[in-house]
């Protein structure tokens, strides 16, 4: 009984993995960690708040990026 039980909990487990990975895949995570990248290499430069319109649009974007991803790992996690 035990053996079918764990061979039950497994496929859950595999399929709730397949459906992370397809989210991750959907939600263009690789994307959102490069734009990520980007947008802070932008973020950290000297004349960065020059243009305090596009600095606080570039700083919403690097929040709303950090977020998604955030939000992502610790589904993964789980």
């Amino acid at each position: 009984m035990n053996n079918v039980e764990f061979k039950d909990v497994e496929q859950q487990v595999n399929d709730l993995s397949a459906r992370v990975a397809k989210i991750e895949t959907i939600d263009d995570i690789a994307g959102k960690q490069r734009e990520l990248a980007e947008l802070e290499a932008i973020s950290a430069a000297p004349e960065f708040w020059n243009d305090t319109q596009k600095a606080k649009e570039i700083s919403r974007q690097l929040d709303f990026l950090k977020s998604a991803i955030e939000t992502f790992r610790s589904l993964q996690k789980k």
